[in-house]
């Protein structure tokens, strides 16, 4: 079992304190021996698992264990410090709806957390708004009054 690398935390603790200078938006660290990772729960409700991978490409048995790890309802984000992604991970994380973010993604979260607003993470394929059904009101047409014979 490797031990997290000072870098690894530095970078997931740096995640959830801008995603906590997001309105509407709270994250978490959460550390294991092997592992660190960060939930981050949307105004949306919806809440996203970020799993951080620094050397080496992200590959499809990372993909797996991240799904695997995932609890139901959770969504998946990988970022990967390379940038690099081998063509069966980015399939499968096609096909099962996690992010595959780069740095560059990370500059959005920046900019959603010093502008104090969540438009930015939209950007970057993250759900900020609570979908609300469209509720039509029906109008009164009338308000006639009498006695009608039939």
């Amino acid at each position: 079992m490797k031990p997290i690398t000072p870098q690894k935390r530095s970078l997931a603790r740096y995640i959830a304190a801008l995603f906590n200078r997001c309105p509407g938006w709270l994250a978490s660290l959460h550390e294991t021996l092997a592992e660190v990772q960060v939930l981050a729960r949307s105004p949306s409700g919806a809440v996203y698992a970020f799993y951080i991978q620094l050397e080496e490409a992200v590959d499809k048995p990372t993909i797996e264990d991240l799904l695997e790890a995932l609890v139901p309802g959770q969504r998946g984000v990988v970022v990967s410090a390379t940038g690099q992604y081998t063509r069966e991970a980015l399939e499968l994380a096609k096909e099962r709806r996690v992010l595959t973010w780069s740095l560059s993604q990370l500059d959005y979260l920046v900019l959603a957390a010093e502008l104090e607003m969540s438009a930015p993470l939209a950007r970057a394929g993250l759900e900020i708004e609570v979908h609300k059904p469209l509720v039509v009101e029906l109008e009164q047409k009338s308000n006639i009054t009498g006695v009608f014979y039939l």
